[in-house]
């Protein structure tokens, strides 16, 4: 009887691959899901400095011409490219962004001047946006006209601490931020 050579991996060698391609993948899948949740929270940064810059640049120049900031950015199309208009033969206009948070900016009456302040509110938000936004260094009104922060309805000092936006974000299903800025300085129609 003549033995012939076989050749090949065994059964166990097969098994040992396959498990150590399985640890690699599961271990990509997640930094692959982190690196994305990264990327949605940094457009949501982005948007939210796009529209107080744009916001503010504007009330100082044509606030009294549009007569409200929704419009104003509206018209102006200086609102980020990235978000979709809602409703824009309204003057309850939104912005809808792509991880499915909404974006409305309103003046704000202080009781001084007309329209002294702006808020950009930005709803829909998960856990880890709002807790990205809430711990957020926004500016100060020196710098560029940042007011307050509200988290969920509740009036923060910023910079907010990481345990209280940890303790805010996680109360609802869907978080609620809104950011307030002075709308412009010296400006020459009176508006602030």
């Amino acid at each position: 009887m003549k033995k012939t050579m076989q050749t090949g991996r065994s059964m166990i060698e097969m098994l040992g691959v396959l498990a150590i391609i399985g640890v690699i993948s599961v271990g990509g899948f997640d930094m692959f899901s982190k690196a994305m949740n990264q990327k949605k929270i940094g457009e949501i940064k982005s948007n939210v400095t796009i529209l107080a810059m744009q916001s503010r640049r504007l009330a100082c120049q044509y606030a009294e011409a549009y007569g409200s900031y929704t419009k104003m950015l509206y018209r102006a199309e200086a609102y980020p490219e990235a978000l979709e208009v809602v409703n824009p033969s309204t003057s309850n206009i939104k912005y809808k962004g792509n991880t499915g948070e909404e974006y409305q900016i309103a003046s704000v009456n202080d009781g001084t001047k007309k329209n002294a302040f702006f808020k950009i509110t930005i709803t829909q938000l998960s856990d880890e946006a709002c807790l990205a936004l809430a711990s957020e260094n926004f500016g100060s009104a020196s710098t560029n006209g940042f007011a307050e922060i509200s988290i969920n309805n509740q009036k923060m000092t910023s910079p907010v601490s990481i345990g209280s936006a940890v303790a805010k974000c996680n109360q609802v299903k869907t978080n609620k931020i809104e950011l307030k800025y002075r709308a412009c300085e010296n400006n020459a129609q009176g508006i602030y």
